[in-house]
């Protein structure tokens, strides 16, 4: 199936999704199966370069997954439509997308405190909005090529 007009190249997209599933996993990891428990023990001061504080290794880490993840929606935003459900996900995508900017200034903003977090509260909305969206939207999708196979009608019957 060819891709639509303007529709990002599925290797780039590809390519940031990996970028984004490689940082989560290894930051969070590391914080539960090694930080958490040698901050239990007391014994974290040999390994303080993985603890997640403000402007640290892992919170660099941390970030590029938040921007990665953002990156992506921004190429996924032209293969959806501007109608119904779909132009809800492509406003979410887009709101998620506007909002990476704001996000990678306030994890790499110099001066770190917690009102500077508050800046990144619309976050709260969009993260989760574009996610619900999009499986919805799925769903949806998925919904109808199952009664399509089911009446044995195709789209290009």
């Amino acid at each position: 199936m060819p891709r639509a007009l303007g529709a990002p190249h599925p290797a780039r997209n590809a390519q940031l999704k990996t970028l984004n599933r490689l940082s989560y996993p290894i930051n969070y990891v590391v914080q539960l199966a090694t930080v958490v428990p040698m901050t239990l023990n007391g014994t974290l001061g040999e390994f303080r370069l993985l603890d997640q504080t403000p402007h640290s290794l892992m919170w660099d880490l941390d970030a590029l997954g938040y921007i990665f993840m953002g990156l992506a929606t921004a190429f996924a935003v032209p293969v959806l439509s501007q109608e119904g459900l779909e132009g809800w996900a492509r406003r979410f995508f887009l709101a998620h997308t506007f909002m990476t900017p704001v996000i990678a200034f306030v994890y790499f903003y110099p001066g770190f405190s917690t009102s500077l977090l508050l800046i990144g509260s619309p976050w709260l909305i969009t993260a989760p909005g574009a996610a619900l969206t999009l499986a919805l939207v799925f769903r949806r999708r998925l919904h109808a090529t199952r009664n399509e196979e089911a009446t044995g009608l195709s789209k290009g019957d």
